[in-house]
């Protein structure tokens, strides 16, 4: 399955995907944070269907987090 955001990085990659009061990151960056983050939790012995706790503060790292997992 694609992810939504990976798709609309390939279309808009300049259009902006999250905001918040300290910074921004446009489809593009998002996306490639988002697979960033997967890279290093494969890294790291995490596999699909596992479990993972997340600890973070609200923010825009925490929405990366979570669509890293998904």
């Amino acid at each position: 399955m694609i992810c939504p955001i990976h798709r609309n990085a390939q279309k808009s990659k300049r259009a902006l995907a999250l905001i918040d009061h300290k910074r921004s990151y446009t489809y593009q960056e998002l996306d490639e944070r988002i697979v960033f983050v997967q890279e290093n939790l494969r890294r790291s012995g995490v596999n699909s269907g596992m479990r993972v706790a997340i600890l973070a503060k609200n923010s825009l790292e925490y929405i990366v987090l979570i669509l890293a997992l998904w």
